[in-house]
């Protein structure tokens, strides 16, 4: 978020786009804290809720956007390249 209200300062025009990134990672922070929670009951020996499948294919995608954005500012530029070398298996893990 800090990067974002910094972007946003360096550069007026793009204000509306660093509001919705803000807005993003205000969900994202509000999705950790609720996961962080989570594991909280969980040591603590609480019931707790469902387990929750992650789609790992979705969370790279995620973290590569991050670093894409992050590095908006400094003029870099982030791929991300995947190798097949077998066939294709479903892309989640549950905890």
């Amino acid at each position: 978020m800090q990067i974002a209200l910094e972007l946003a300062r360096q550069q007026p025009a793009k204000v509306d786009e660093m509001f919705a990134r803000i807005a993003y990672e205000i969900d994202r922070l509000d999705k950790t804290l609720g996961e962080t929670l989570a594991l909280s009951r969980l040591q603590s020996d609480l019931p707790a809720k469902d387990e929750e499948c992650v789609n790992l294919g979705e969370l790279l995608a995620e973290i590569v956007g991050d670093a894409r954005f992050e590095a908006m500012g400094g003029g870099a530029r982030i791929e991300l390249s995947v190798a097949v070398r077998r066939p294709m298996m479903p892309l989640a893990a549950c905890a």
